[in-house]
């Protein structure tokens, strides 16, 4: 350090204009290389006894040797000192008079103890603290960010991890180390370890780009850090493991200005005087926070596509081989154990590069070894950055001769386990918004489905990368290429998949999961969702010459199921909680090549700074518009009070082979099955069935009387939503025939029997409709219309891979005479609203218009059939419609009587419900005009030709 006095500095200089004056350093060690900063103490608070107050303040010029690069700002130059050599001519300028004071902070957030081997950065959150300690409260104190450029001036990232180097640069400096014994050592002055650690700056990202050349840097009041798992020595080389020991975090500023954490304030022997602040005793720690087991899987990374690719950081990632908590892209866990193989390890050959890896502590059992080679260098453990996007590599430790994972089982150290990186992505992450139109909502009280939609979206953030996503949606085989239903919702699982997890209320930014106020540790609680497969399913069958692409889209329906499951415990199937909880809960959309996207994110309103929001376009430059990043589904509170009332019981089942899911429903007397909807349900996995029965619980239910329904899934396909399957269970499930309970402020008693096995499903289309076109019923003055129908197989294996139906019939019941009942068929003629025909118009009165109809009895004149039994219709049917049946109809409460209307033209639909309660309706969900449009354009003509007709209305006229 060298002082030049005022006088000397200013004693000959004009009131306006250059000064100057000679500095020396003296016994300087040679062999090194020094830079130089210097200051004007303008404020005369300098102190040299004080480490925290020998550095400048808030208005003080400042400045160093060294040259102004493109961007404006002073870089500061080395100069070599060689032996016995007396260095001159160095000119120190002042370029800038400093904005802020010293950043004096606070440690306030994230472990002041570190895992000694953590192999993930860890975070650290700091905030400037106006001290009360006599000469520190820096009223001027902030953090001052701006971008760290390299010498062309272009942001750079260091650690090739998708942030850009920013200042104030912070690192830990080791203090003291540990011997063997667990003692404390003191270590001398700059001979200690230093751990790398990063300012986040994605809050104020947009404005730091946007920053013109001299402009003031942005203060910043609170500052996230993030701790690499790696670090130097004192010669600045890596070393093997985190030295054990108490360290300093260190903050540093562009300007020179430093503040350490502990520093002189913190010192216990001046507790009780001015200069004593507590806060200022921090200091974090590493030690060994666990002995980890001493077990490990080590082999080659490769990638043997081209030697044109450069590699990136490879990430290689142990998960545990858990069928319940399934590593990316089946599910969505976290890896074990992870190790960043640098870039600089990677071997070229003639076929690409190998780099070797090696990941130790893992606990004995059997893992799944994937790796993603970061080759455009924007992988960080934010959930912004934490995917691959296009241009990266990605493989796994694969089974010998395929591209499925391999499990490897680990007992002590297993080598030769090598990763192949298989695939390099060509699209991006699935970046997605909430569509505004379909709130992503539910009551805490929900007991149906409800269904939200997605949209694509570009990401319009500086940081992520994700210009053109789209949606590619594709079936979830087993390795016999077996579509699968793991969610038991009776859909085929698809790609993307979904994932509702809950997060933590006391973050505004959405960005914490869920936290147990009782065990204070994470818990991992999840809402059952899926995307609705449907409007994909024709397109996604196996077609000629293998399986069928994905489709690629731009929209999502998700189907959400009103059911928390705990899935916190490693190894355990996850456990339903008793109820929903209100609050957020982020949406996870995970793709077939493992790449993510998230929402709450970094990226969202929620978690920046508020100068970097736009609210309204259009934006101001160092601004963005992202919003929708922060938005998350939400559970409300309960639509209604609690109530104690409920029915409870056992539901047995007789005759079923095997017990895929069982239902149990509750429905209001004046809102009945088939278009009210259940007031309370419950659901049980057929695991869960002893000796064929099962206990129930239908809770929460006012006084009253109700209709209590059931059915056994004894397929593996019924599903509560599309109206399609939920109303037609196949053939084979079971149902329990409708019971009444009355209940009160107490639970209710009620067992059920499910042993009525159904028949085929009675799906259908009308005669003569293969074009799609509305079917015309004219009744040309007359007081009967009739048409055809023709039972056929729609949910073939044409359409949907679970348990297609290969044929389709109409159930009758048979009379004593042995003759089919036509009267056990109901068949409805319900006007319509909309185009795609699914709604009823209803008058104000909540009544819909209603034309019924029935078999002809003559076309079963030769059929014969078993008393009692049931008979199957098939061929072409036909139907008579009676003009004088049109009236108006409460569709929910068949109690209420119809009242007779004129006729009404207009579209209705038809729907028939068999003997056996099963229902079709044209127009379905199955009509080509609610398909997906790029999944329609990839379905087969045949497929289409087989949908067409259950889009199909009937137009009635006079």
């Amino acid at each position: 350090m060298a002082r030049v006095p005022q006088s000397r500095l200013f004693g000959n200089a004009p009131d306006a204009g250059a000064f100057s004056a000679p500095f020396t350093f003296t016994q300087v060690r040679s062999g090194r290389s020094y830079q130089i900063r210097a200051f004007i103490d303008a404020t005369h608070e300098f102190d040299p006894l004080f480490d925290y107050a020998q550095q400048p303040r808030a208005g003080d010029p400042a400045g160093g040797y060294g040259e102004i690069d493109p961007g404006g700002e002073l870089r500061l130059l080395p100069i070599q000192v060689g032996p016995g050599q007396a260095v001159n001519g160095i000119t120190v300028g002042f370029t800038q008079v400093l904005s802020y004071d010293p950043p004096s902070f606070e440690l306030i957030g994230g472990a002041q103890t570190l895992d000694q081997d953590m192999d993930e950065p860890a975070r650290l959150k700091v905030r400037i603290a106006h001290l009360p300690a006599r000469g520190a409260s820096f009223a001027r104190a902030h953090f001052a960010l701006e971008l760290d450029r390299d010498v062309q001036g272009s942001p750079r990232s260091t650690f090739n991890d998708g942030l850009y180097d920013v200042f104030p640069r912070v690192f830990l400096r080791q203090l003291t180390s540990v011997d063997e014994a667990g003692n404390a050592i003191d270590l001398a002055l700059r001979s200690g370890a230093i751990v790398p650690c990063q300012a986040v700056s994605l809050p104020v990202l947009p404005a730091l780009l946007n920053l013109a050349a001299g402009a003031p840097p942005i203060a910043q009041d609170l500052l996230e850090v993030m701790v690499e798992p790696f670090a130097l020595g004192a010669d600045l080389r890596p070393l093997a493991r985190i030295p054990a020991g108490e360290y300093q975090l260190v903050v540093i500023q562009r300007s020179g200005q430093v503040w350490t954490l502990p520093n002189q304030l913190g010192d216990p022997a001046n507790a009780g005087t001015p200069y004593f602040t507590a806060s200022q005793a921090d200091a974090v720690t590493i030690a060994p926070l666990r002995t980890l087991p001493a077990n490990s899987i080590s082999g080659t990374v490769a990638w043997s596509g081209g030697a044109s690719i450069a590699s990136g950081n490879i990430v290689v990632q142990a998960y545990r081989d858990d069928p319940y908590d399934p590593p990316p892209p089946l599910g969505a866990a976290l890896p074990v154990r992870v190790q960043i193989v640098p870039a600089s390890a990677a071997v070229p050959d003639a076929r690409g590069f190998r780099a070797p890896y090696r990941i130790g502590g893992l606990a004995p059992g059997s893992y799944i070894v994937q790796a993603l080679d970061d080759v455009d260098g924007n992988f960080s453990p934010f959930a912004l950055l934490r995917t691959p996007t296009g241009g990266d590599l990605v493989g796994a430790v694969l089974e010998p001769g395929s591209d499925t994972p391999r499990s490897v089982a680990v007992s002590g150290d297993v080598a030769g386990k090598d990763v192949t990186l298989v695939q390099q992505l060509s699209s991006d992450p699935p970046a997605f918004e909430i569509d505004p139109s379909t709130p992503a909502q539910m009551p805490a009280d929900q007991v149906t489905p409800v269904r939200f939609g997605l949209r694509a979206r570009p990401l319009s953030f500086p940081a992520g990368k994700a210009p053109a996503p789209q949606f590619a949606v594709q079936l979830v085989r087993d390795p016999a290429g077996t579509a699968v239903d793991a969610d038991h919702d009776g859909l085929p699982d698809v790609w993307p998949r979904v994932f509702l997890v809950r997060l933590d209320p006391s973050d505004p930014s959405g960005l914490t999961q869920y936290r147990s106020p009782d065990l204070h540790t994470t818990q991992t609680q999840v809402i059952a969702a899926a995307v609705d497969s449907t409007p994909f399913l024709p397109a996604l069958r196996p077609q000629p010459g293998g399986n069928a692409p994905a489709v690629l889209t731009g929209h999502l329906e998700i189907i959400v199921r009103p059911a928390l499951f705990d899935a916190s415990a490693p190894g355990a199937p996850p456990r339903r909680l008793p109820s929903l909880e209100p609050g957020r809960y982020r949406i996870v959309l995970l793709s077939q090549t493992g790449q993510v996207w998230q929402i709450p994110n970094e990226a969202g309103s929620a978690a920046l700074d508020p100068l970097v929001v736009c609210a309204t376009a259009p934006c101001a430059p160092g601004t963005v518009q992202t919003q929708s990043q922060s938005n998350a589904f939400q559970v409300l509170a309960p639509a209604h009070p609690r109530y104690t009332g409920g029915i409870s019981g056992f539901l047995t089942v007789v005759g079923a082979p095997a017990i895929a899911s069982a239902y149990v429903f509750a429905y209001a007397m004046d809102a009945q099955p088939p278009f009210g909807l259940p007031v309370s349900a419950d659901f049980h996995l057929g695991t869960e069935f002893q000796g064929g029965t099962v206990g129930y619980r239908l809770p929460n239910l006012p006084g009253g009387d109700y209709i209590v329904s059931a059915v056994v899934d004894a397929r593996g396909d019924f599903a509560t939503t599309p109206a399609v399957f939920a109303m037609a269970p196949g053939a084979g499930s079971l149902v329990a025939a409708p019971s009444i309970a009355s209940v009160g402020a107490t639970f209710a008693s009620l067992n059920l029997t499910a042993a009525a096995a159904m028949p085929s499903r009675p799906s259908f289309q009308l005669a003569g409709t293969a074009s799609g076109a509305d079917f015309d019923l004219p009744f040309n003055g007359g007081a009967l219309a009739s048409m055809q129908i023709e039972p056929t197989a729609i949910l073939d294996a044409t359409v949907t891979p679970l348990r297609p139906d290969s044929s389709a019939a109409l159930t009758l019941a048979c009379g004593g005479s042995g003759k089919p009942d036509v009267g056990s068929v109901s068949i409805e003629l319900i006007k319509v609203d909309g185009a795609a025909g699914l709604l009823a118009e209803v008058d104000s009165t909540g009544k819909a218009t209603v034309l019924s109809g029935s078999l002809d009895s003559t076309q079963f004149s030769s059929a014969s059939c078993t008393p009692g039994g049931l008979y199957a219709a098939t061929g072409s049917l036909s139907v008579v419609v009676q003009k004088a049946s049109s009236a108006k109809v409460n569709l929910l409460d068949p109690r209420v009587a119809p009242v007779s209307v004129p006729l009404v033209p207009g579209r209705y639909s038809l729907a028939i419900t068999s003997a056996a309660k099963q229902i079709w309706r044209v127009p379905n969900e199955l009509q080509p005009g609610l398909l997906d449009p790029a999944a329609l354009l990839a379905t087969p003509a045949t497929t289409q030709a087989l949908l067409r007709p259950q889009q199909v209305a009937v137009n009635v006229s006079p």
